[in-house]
């Protein structure tokens, strides 16, 4: 059989709405999910698989987060020249046809993209599930996120971080989940020569990451991004990337026609490499390398959907395959050294005991504002930051802000702040 990829792309961002960095959102919507929706709308269909997050969802719906996303984009607009100008206007465009997550909503249901879901905050779930219902509360939530958002149920998780540990698989077949991706650690040996998925003890499959396709576009260093020609990201001019990477030495103007010419030539290696490989390769990124960190990345990802008629979806790849290989797979994540070490580090690891516990509290109490005080806590992108040391500030005060209102609720005391999931029932913590 001729080699064939599976390509995911996972889109997430922590909740920032009504924060100091609600820009993260309104410039992931400008430099990413508009044009990302514009390449999807176009491409052919069943050769994508896209991820969402419920609680980036939550923030795309958030109705002043709309009318403040939209001043961004006029802004970005009228302060932009020549290519950019061009890129605001069509992105203001799009965003006045309609909702974003009603477009998304509109692919999956046409079938030409294979929409999963995630843990409703990104929690990290090996750790969370030191108390089982956590682990669980995340799990349960995110797809009855998707249910709500999408009107399908999700065939598929996204596990945050690739973060799995034993007994997760059961958690996720207890809520309909028929697949996940792990790191290729966790699944190292080969299975009949080829990297195939396996069926994990309670029967949900396992896809492992394909760590030459992964490096091959995400590494800032051996990666296409580093491509001498493309717009660096750091440097700007009135808030515009008009200079190219090219070095530390004086930088040297972008030029768009070459630039996007390039991305389109490395989605013909990208796509070449492929058929040289083995005969499944699983190729996940976060969504936002295209176009946010990577100017030029929804050029060559068109060019990829368009193009790569061997791009294939997870469920069609068990159809094809009913019966695999059961496994139990060993604790594992996408981070350094493929350990926790990321999330569980001397720099965050004294977040986890407030969380364990505020978790044990949660079971007893019935109050929804809590329990969205507890989820956003939770999310694994406050130890991530914290870990890498960008934006630590704002993801510890993030962090401490949400377990203080937690505690509050807990106490029976009056604390204002968001709750992006009001649908959510607190039963969710019940033993």
């Amino acid at each position: 059989m001729a080699p064939r990829t599976v390509l995911v792309l996972h889109a997430h961002l922590p909740w920032v709405v009504g924060t100091e960095n609600e820009r993260w959102l309104h410039e992931a919507v400008l430099d990413c999910y508009l044009p990302l929706l514009d390449v999807l709308e176009r491409a052919p269909k069943g050769r994508v698989t896209l991820s969402v997050t419920p609680v980036l969802v939550a923030m795309l719906e958030d109705a002043g987060a709309r009318v403040r996303t939209l001043e961004h984009l006029t802004a970005a607009r009228a302060a932009a020249t020549g290519w950019h100008h061009d890129a605001a206007s069509r992105a203001l465009n799009d965003f006045g046809r309609g909702s974003i997550v009603e477009r998304m909503r509109a692919l999956a249901h046409s079938g030409a993209v294979e929409l999963i879901t995630s843990a409703v905050t990104h929690g990290f779930l090996p750790l969370l599930m030191m108390v089982p219902e956590a682990a669980e509360a995340q799990v349960a939530l995110g797809v009855e996120a998707h249910r709500r958002a999408f009107g399908v149920e999700p065939k598929g998780f996204w596990l945050p971080e690739c973060g799995y540990a034993p007994g997760l698989d059961a958690v996720l077949a207890g809520h309909g989940i028929r697949y996940t991706f792990v790191d290729s650690h966790a699944l190292a040996a080969a299975v009949h020569g080829t990297a195939a998925p396996v069926f994990m003890p309670a029967g949900v499959a396992a896809f492992a990451r394909d760590v030459a396709a992964s490096e091959q576009v995400w590494s800032s260093f051996v990666g296409y991004p580093a491509d001498p020609v493309y717009a660096d990201f750091h440097h700007r001019v009135n808030g515009q990337r008009v200079l190219r990477i090219t070095g530390s030495e004086e930088k040297q103007p972008w030029e768009p026609a070459v630039a996007l010419g390039r991305a389109r030539e490395h989605a013909r290696h990208f796509l070449a490499e492929r058929a040289r490989g083995a005969e499944l390769q699983v190729a996940p990124y976060d969504a936002e390398l295209f176009g946010h960190w990577w100017l030029e990345g929804p050029t060559f990802l068109e060019t990829v959907l368009c193009e790569g008629s061997a791009l294939t979806t997870p469920s069609a790849v068990l159809r094809e395959r009913p019966t695999l290989e059961a496994r139990e797979l060993p604790f594992s994540t996408w981070g350094r050294a493929g350990t926790a070490e990321v999330w569980l580090g001397p720099q965050n690891g004294w977040m986890w005991p407030h969380l364990h516990r505020a978790a044990e509290v949660m079971t007893g109490l019935a109050d929804l504002e809590a329990l969205n005080a507890l989820l956003l806590a939770q999310a694994s992108d406050w130890p991530f930051l914290v870990d890498a040391k960008t934006s630590a500030g704002f993801a510890q005060g993030e962090f401490e802000r949400h377990l203080l209102r937690f505690r509050a609720r807990a106490r029976g005391e009056r604390a204002s702040g968001p709750v992006p999931f009001p649908w959510a029932s607190p039963s969710v913590y019940r033993r």
